[in-house]
């Protein structure tokens, strides 16, 4: 069973652009999540969108800096502001925010 809604596909190569419908393709698409593709054009991007199995999303410059800062963030080469106060959005002061709307 799979703990995550969407699957992650990123582009090999050039050279095995060719051979992307490989077994493993077609055991990411068994799993019958969406498959998010982010890359250059390619067969791989257009074969997602043609048969509806997922988004290709294909990079240029800006999201290409938002993935490496992304990447960089998931292998903590640039930490997230863990400082950021998170009390105004408790559970406590979310519920007497919206009894205060209510009344």
């Amino acid at each position: 069973m799979c703990a995550y809604d969407v699957l992650l596909q990123p582009r090999a190569s050039v050279v095995l652009e060719q051979n992307f419908k490989s077994s493993k393709f077609y055991e990411l698409v068994a799993l019958r999540k969406p498959i998010f593709y982010l890359g250059d054009e390619s067969d791989l991007g257009d074969f997602i969108t043609k048969e509806n199995i997922g988004v290709a999303l294909y990079k240029d410059a800006e999201i290409e800096r938002k993935v490496t800062e992304l990447i960089e963030i998931i292998y903590s080469k640039k930490q997230i502001n863990k400082l950021f106060d998170i009390h105004s959005y408790s559970f406590f002061k979310q519920t007497e925010f919206l009894k205060t709307i209510i009344k």
